[in-house]
């Protein structure tokens, strides 16, 4: 620990193991909203907490950067997604004769445009804070 003291640390810890044990019981009893902003709280003061403890990683910030070939991926996986959409609705359209092949379709591109979307914002998020 570089330049914080022992019970601002001690604080911190406390408050973010308060935000934790909230957003657990939120997720439990139904309120995910609620759960996931208290989530999101304690994820802040585990940063601030961090950019405390090492003062010298705060300034080392490279720029986010998207590059050609990954804005190319999530076209491909979000044209992957509208064309699932349209045949899962013309399954449901003509009664759903088919199986279960147009909805699991669907699902996993809808998982794969999910995991790129998440990997973008996890990589903005890490980079804004």
């Amino acid at each position: 620990m570089a330049n914080i003291s022992k019970p601002k640390h001690a604080i911190l810890l406390f408050l973010q193991v308060l935000f934790l044990a909230f957003a657990a019981f939120c997720v439990y009893s139904g309120f995910s909203i609620i759960g996931m902003l208290a989530l999101f709280g304690a994820l802040v003061l585990d940063r601030r907490l961090r950019h405390l403890r090492f003062p010298a990683l705060r300034h080392s910030k490279p720029p986010f950067s998207v590059t050609k070939r990954q804005w190319l991926a999530g076209l491909a996986f979000f044209a992957a997604l509208a064309v699932a959409t349209v045949w899962l609705f013309h399954d449901a359209a003509t009664g759903y004769g088919n199986g279960v092949v147009r909805l699991y379709t669907f699902l996993f591109a809808l998982l794969l445009c999910s995991l790129w979307c998440g990997g973008l914002f996890i990589r903005w998020f890490l980079w804004w804070f």
